[in-house]
């Protein structure tokens, strides 16, 4: 099955009763996929992107599941890839509602990039959460950070005013 197909399959399943089932189906199949490739496939990343970029597609319950199989095969994108993708979670977290996808979203910020930039992300990220899920996916990435190996007394006083940031605006 193609990513395209895949991406009809969501789109029509995506406003049904049995949605999230669905996305969880296919988000296996989309990971199956991509264990037969040493390269991240371009079509199978443009379908992530679809998947985290469009609200009728990631309000959907199991959504995350394709950002949570990706981050088993993260060695495999590109750098520009990771770049691009970096960007859109970036971008779209304020627009993320569900809690799955916000603590999905903001663990593969900490873990999948070196922790200066994750916390760089996390404090353009931290100005505009609106909503309790939100603050929790990134307080969540926070404590990841806090237990990565860094004794820069900037890094972690940039950590701090993050996380207190963060608490203030709930």
């Amino acid at each position: 099955m193609s990513a395209n197909d895949i991406l009809l399959q969501l789109e029509a399943s995506s406003s049904t009763p049995v949605a999230r089932r669905t996305f969880q189906h296919y988000a296996d199949l989309f990971f199956r996929h991509l264990l037969e490739y040493a390269d991240f496939p371009e079509d199978y990343f443009s379908l992530l992107l679809e998947v985290l970029s469009r609200p009728n597609l990631f309000s959907v319950e199991g959504a995350e599941t394709f950002l949570y199989q990706t981050y088993a095969s993260r060695d495999a994108l590109s750098p520009k890839q990771r770049e691009k993708l970096f960007e859109l979670l970036v971008d779209q977290y304020p627009s993320y509602t569900k809690s799955q996808l916000c603590l999905v979203a903001a663990d593969f910020l900490s873990r999948g990039y070196p922790p200066a930039v994750a916390l760089g992300a996390i404090e353009r990220m931290s100005s505009k959460v609106k909503t309790t899920e939100q603050s929790n996916g990134l307080l969540m990435a926070l404590d990841i950070l806090s237990k990565a190996d860094i004794a820069d007394s900037e890094f972690q006083m940039r950590r701090k005013r993050a996380h207190d940031g963060i608490i203030l605006n709930r």
